[in-house]
């Protein structure tokens, strides 16, 4: 990333336009970097920055939705791919954490998870495009390149405001309701901590850093992507109880259980920084988030 040009947008449209372009810029290189190496780092690096990258779209999505309609579907795809191979790795990496805290004997359970991420693995490295032709980012990149911010753009703030009425209808479900609200929850939790940080600039003159309200939201993004991979972890474990090679029932149980826990406290937890999140979240104007994004240098 060292090598962003410098830029001083002069409207709401113009960062997010910048900000995608660099988005854009970090999720090609890591998509790309997998051919190389698909360690679970590389694909949670690959992964969050294809993710970043259409968070921007969808703050894009009001302005320009039309023209960016044909690069939602392969885009969603190839997260998709991603995503089957992040959920693994953190399925062994969370079945480890349980090892740790408690025995339950989770090593046959690892290598399963092991096997199915090699098959999954090979379906993404097929789904990456062979050549630019074929390459949605390429795509994407030329329409960056035509892009230009419009004269009557909407207030910054009014970005925001959407995005924090979505999260706080939502956030009301966040204890009671299921894997499928939280999820949603999360993304719009997303939504709006990328539009703070890309925004932060025309924003500067908002008065206090807001701290309370940003480390809220960012503690509530941890708690409901913890709770995610919870959920994906139990689905799994579903899978496994249907194959021929399926544990012991009493060791599918052990382990369930001490998820289920877990999920209760979290669940907990995450309710109670979404009210926290409210009460942070005073009338007026909305507070920047210090420091600016990495992803954009102002010149001076």
């Amino acid at each position: 990333m060292d090598d962003l040009p410098e830029v001083r947008p002069a409207s709401a449209d113009a960062l997010l336009l910048a900000f995608g372009s660099a988005a854009l810029g970090a999720a090609h290189h890591e998509t790309q970097a997998l051919r190389q190496s698909a360690d679970p780092d590389a694909v949670h690096r690959a992964r969050a920055a294809l993710r970043r990258l259409r968070t921007v779209l969808l703050l894009l999505r009001p302005a320009h939705g039309k023209a960016l309609r044909p690069f939602r579907r392969p885009l969603r795809s190839l997260s998709h791919a991603l995503g089957e191979v992040r959920d693994l790795d953190v399925f062994a990496e969370t079945l480890l954490d349980l090892e740790a805290d408690r025995p339950v004997h989770t090593a046959a359970i690892v290598a399963w998870a092991e096997s199915r991420r090699r098959q999954a693995l090979d379906r993404l490295l097929a789904a990456l495009p062979a050549d630019e032709t074929s390459d949605p980012l390429a795509g994407l990149a030329a329409w960056f390149d035509d892009a230009a911010a419009g004269d009557d753009w909407r207030p910054a703030g009014r970005i925001l405001d959407r995005s924090w009425r979505a999260l706080r209808r939502g956030g009301k479900h966040i204890e009671r309701g299921g894997p499928k609200a939280r999820h949603k929850a999360r993304i719009r939790a997303r939504r709006l901590q990328v539009g703070l940080e890309i925004l932060a600039p025309p924003l500067a003159e908002a008065g206090e850093p807001g701290a309370a309200f940003s480390e809220r939201l960012a503690s509530l993004q941890r708690r409901l992507g913890d709770l995610n991979d919870i959920a994906n972890a139990r689905r799994l474990l579903g899978e496994l109880r249907k194959g021929e090679d399926r544990p012991p029932r009493a060791k599918l149980r052990k382990i369930k259980k001490a998820l289920k826990a877990r999920g209760r406290r979290l669940k907990r937890r995450a309710a109670a920084d979404f009210e926290a999140l409210v009460a942070a979240r005073k009338a007026g104007p909305w507070p920047p988030l210090a420091p600016a994004s990495p992803l954009l240098r102002e010149t001076t």
